[in-house]
């Protein structure tokens, strides 16, 4: 079946669902009788876990630690805000408003495509998506991502190391790359 909600505040929020979950706004806070910690995670680590075997769609994300999302089809978010990890596995895609991860950021859509307002993580940011990738500002240790279609730098990329790897690479005119190593590499049969 699927799961459909408002609004969710609590300690950890672990929604798993044969088909969609579509949601308002997710947030985690330490609640006063979850004060000595919450420990029962679908994915460890991670106070919101999302796994759908159709689509999930959500408001923005607010959590304590980390965030873990996969579907069988595609995943839809607001903002997100993590003090640790984000992880969104969409096998037909993932959009997503801002991103702010305490940790990392890993993005992956197998047949589909990745598109992402801005990304800031003092770790690393990978994306790989099966289609096109479009990603706006992205401030990172580490750049990884992959497109099998086109891949769009829709804003400035700042990092130690950027490595894109794209069918066809488009860097916007409000787009930039700058990093210590930059690999750009379009591997598009002429």
């Amino acid at each position: 079946g699927s799961i459909l909600t408002g609004d969710i505040l609590a300690g950890s929020i672990d929604l798993l669902a044969g088909a969609n979950i579509t949601t308002d706004d997710l947030s985690t806070e330490i609640i006063g009788q979850f004060a000595d910690g919450v420990t029962v995670f679908l994915f460890p680590g991670a106070s919101i876990t999302l796994e759908a075997g159709g689509d999930i769609g959500t408001g923005d994300i607010n959590w304590i630690d980390g965030v873990y999302a996969e579907a069988g089809g595609s995943i839809s978010t607001g903002t997100i805000d993590a003090v640790d990890f984000v992880e969104a596995h969409g096998i037909g895609g993932v959009t997503t408003g801002d991103i702010n991860a305490g940790d990392y950021i890993l993005l992956t859509a197998d047949n589909g495509a990745i598109s992402v307002a801005s990304a800031t993580t003092p770790g690393s940011f990978q994306a790989s998506a099966g289609d096109s990738l479009t990603v706006g500002a992205i401030n990172a240790s580490d750049i990884n991502a992959s497109a099998g279609g086109l891949a769009t730098v829709n804003g400035a990329w700042s990092a130690g190391n950027v490595q894109l790897v794209a069918d066809d690479i488009d860097i916007a005119p409000n787009g930039s790359v700058r990093a210590g190593d930059i690999s750009l590499v379009s591997v598009n049969d002429v």
